[in-house]
């Protein structure tokens, strides 16, 4: 009888700018993998040398996700201009 993992399929992403874990670890060294591999798939987190007890833990505690985050918002400057701010800039002149 053989055992499936809950996240046989998925794909993971870091959440956050750095490794949360002990550097040096075992846990370290897989949410690296994850890091450095964003949308790895958990068969292939395994292929690679992860550990799914790492993985876990790095899902409970909110570390990776299995879907992309979102992309950061545009900065203001890149903002669309408003039609009405254009018509009062032109009857100025």
């Amino acid at each position: 009888m053989s055992m499936t993992s809950k996240f046989a399929g998925l794909k993971f992403y870091a959440v956050g700018d750095a490794n949360p874990r002990r550097k040096g670890s075992i846990g370290f060294k897989s949410h690296a993998l994850i890091r450095k591999n964003p949308g790895l798939t958990y068969e292939q987190y395994v292929e690679k040398g992860g550990v799914p007890a790492s993985l876990r833990y790095d899902y409970d505690a909110g570390y990776v996700v299995n879907r992309a985050p979102k992309a950061k918002a545009k900065a203001k400057a890149e903002a669309p201009v408003k039609a009405e701010t254009v018509v009062k800039a032109e009857t100025k002149k």
